[in-house]
């Protein structure tokens, strides 16, 4: 593969399956353009990591995680079956609101549920 002129990529994986993070990393590694490649084994310390610099091109993020619930905002007026399949691991898929009136109010429902 011929060197590419585009800029260099640094990869974040958030991953906490050890072989799957094992393989997609050598597999990123192999390509040109990859200059770094950084593993968190959750959400948590994908964040932690943010918070200390790391400051990723690109992420691929294991949808599949454990251990708490996911709800999931968007702002798609209709999902797609595919989209729905993507997420199927989230608790709820919600619209995002209009405004902070309505965006606090999903969040206390969401949050009551949770408490239930």
């Amino acid at each position: 593969m011929a060197p590419s002129k585009a800029a260099p990529l640094r990869i974040l994986i958030v991953e906490d399956d050890e072989a799957d993070a094992y393989l997609i990393k050598r597999l990123l590694v192999e390509h040109p353009r990859i200059e770094q490649v950084v593993r968190a084994v959750d959400g948590i310390e994908a964040l932690d990591m943010l918070h200390v610099g790391v400051n990723p091109d690109l992420a691929f993020i294991d949808l599949k995680m454990p251990p708490f619930p996911m709800v999931v905002l968007t702002s798609l007026t209709s999902i797609s079956d595919t989209t729905r399949r993507a997420l199927r691991r989230a608790d709820q898929i919600l619209s995002k609101p209009e405004n902070v009136i309505q965006m606090r109010t999903l969040i206390a429902k969401t949050i009551e549920r949770i408490d239930n």
